[in-house]
């Protein structure tokens, strides 16, 4: 069966939530009963400073994992929907210190077999569910917590990472899945949830050649249709240009199983991307900003369906001989192939809008007419996606190293271009800077903000450093 088919009929899978009421929201997102006023996401129970988290990298650099606005606020208390069970126990992943009035809250946030709970540390014994569906947005953007594990692997080559694996902040839970996929009925039997075992599985890594903590990579999440998933060659020199880290899952192809054998694991594998993020995310120096996917036949199109459904996550996608949408896609035969997965609402639409997809092909793949197909219905939403056509390329062809460089340059000019011009400005103020005080720090108020400001608008950028050395940073 194809992979796209397999999502369309996931609604049975999933026995979906909608058939009973959720409990209602929980008050452990409050400050002594009120609502609070702005927070902060960290790896431990120390509270952040609150001046220097209006910088993503101080912050960052601080242990601050996010930085919570009035809508994340409001999409943490929404996801806060019922109790924990008795005696839940897993481990501690972050700390949400909120802030009403000048009062302070701290509750943390717990990963359990059962899902996510969230633990009152102000208030003892006040606890809530955390429902996968809101929750999700939000902990797929939260910084990961690990240590560095770059001295494990040579830059440049494609290497197999030991164990341990990190499991995706994103965890394909059935209301997870009934958001992102919606509920379809149809006549298959039904398919599994997340039966994968991280300890079993085997994960490549492929860092650029000059890689370097001090600057974050972006990364590209590759999804293979075999059983090997090491990215291809052809990657190599557009990864190495564009500091971008390579991963991805061996046994997570088209044909890839539940752990038992019992039906297609097409749950496990969409679960193994998100694994192999995490993983990168928490090892290595990572600029979430940039993280994309690409695969190639059945991967491929898997890598487009991601792109759609969690658009949060992935900025965009190299999508290979393979291709799905949200739409019905019109064949020159007259057949029809389906839409794989709801077209997205609101926010996430206009964040879908905003990522880029180039889809590669050739003029002798099967899968042509239906990828341009969609392209062209895309387009004409608005979405930004192109196609290129390789002559003479057949199915089971790889792209010219120059088209798929062409591809993954343009996919990632955006966020490149606003990195790049970010430390330009960040230049003309340390410039300014040094001219009024020299390379040196200066007692004061308002030279210690505009070293804040010049790490705020071009992060991690050479003069970005250079103001973070005046403010007591050390450069990794």
């Amino acid at each position: 069966m194809r992979i796209a088919q397999i999502i369309a009929v996931l609604g049975v899978v999933l026995g979906l939530v909608a058939g009973g009421a959720l409990a209602g929201s929980s008050d452990v997102f409050k400050v002594d009963g009120r609502t609070p006023e702005r927070g902060w996401v960290t790896f431990d129970e120390t509270p952040p400073d609150p001046e220097t988290s209006v910088s993503p990298m101080l912050a960052r650099l601080n242990g601050v994992a996010a930085t919570l606005d009035k809508d994340s606020m409001r999409q943490l208390r929404r996801s806060a929907r019922g109790t924990p069970a008795e005696g839940s126990t897993g481990s501690r992943w972050w700390v949400v210190h909120l802030e009403s009035d000048g009062e302070v809250a701290s509750v943390e946030i717990v990963r359990t077999e059962e899902g996510w709970i969230a633990r009152s540390l102000t208030s003892p014994g006040d606890s809530a569910r955390l429902r996968g569906r809101w929750f999700a947005e939000l902990a797929a953007v939260w910084q990961a917590a690990g240590a560095d594990r770059a001295e494990e692997l040579v830059p440049g080559r494609a290497q197999t990472l030991g164990q341990p694996y990190v499991e995706g902040a994103v965890r394909l839970e059935r209301d997870v899945m009934a958001d992102r996929f919606g509920a379809t009925a149809g006549e298959n039997a039904p398919l599994s949830g997340v039966t994968r075992v991280l300890g079993e599985e085997r994960m490549w890594v492929r860092l650029p050649v000059r890689y370097d903590a001090a600057r974050p990579a972006g990364v590209l999440v590759w999804v293979s249709p075999s059983d090997e998933g090491r990215a291809p060659r052809a990657f190599g020199g557009a990864l190495d240009e564009l500091n971008i880290i390579a991963c991805g899952f061996d046994n997570a192809g088209n044909f890839r199983k539940t752990r038992d054998g019992s039906t297609h694991g097409i749950v496990d594998r969409l679960q193994l991307m998100f694994d192999a993020l995490q993983t990168v995310r928490a090892g290595f120096s990572v600029d979430d900003e940039r993280v994309y996917i690409s695969g190639f036949s059945g991967g491929g199109r898997v890598s487009s369906i991601l792109t759609g459904t969690f658009p949060e996550v992935f900025r965009g996608a190299v999508p290979i001989v393979g291709l799905d949408s949200y739409r019905i896609a019109e064949m020159h035969t007259g057949q029809y192939a389906p839409a794989h997965y709801p077209k997205p609402r609101g926010d996430r639409w206009e964040l879908f809008k905003a990522r880029r997809m180039w889809a590669l092909t050739g003029s002798e793949d099967f899968n042509l007419v239906e990828m341009r197909s969609r392209v062209k219905d895309m387009e004409a939403d608005g979405l930004q996606v192109r196609l290129h056509s390789t002559p003479g390329m057949k199915h089971a062809q790889m792209p010219a190293e120059q088209t798929v460089r062409e591809a993954l340059f343009w996919v990632d000019e955006p966020a490149r271009e606003a990195m790049e011009a970010g430390w330009v400005r960040a230049d003309a103020l340390w410039g300014a800077y040094v001219a009024e005080h020299g390379e040196k720090p200066v007692p004061g108020e308002a030279p210690r903000l505009a070293l804040i400001e010049i790490t705020r608008v071009g992060p991690f950028g050479e003069s970005a450093w250079k103001a973070a050395k005046l403010l007591g940073y050390t450069r990794p």
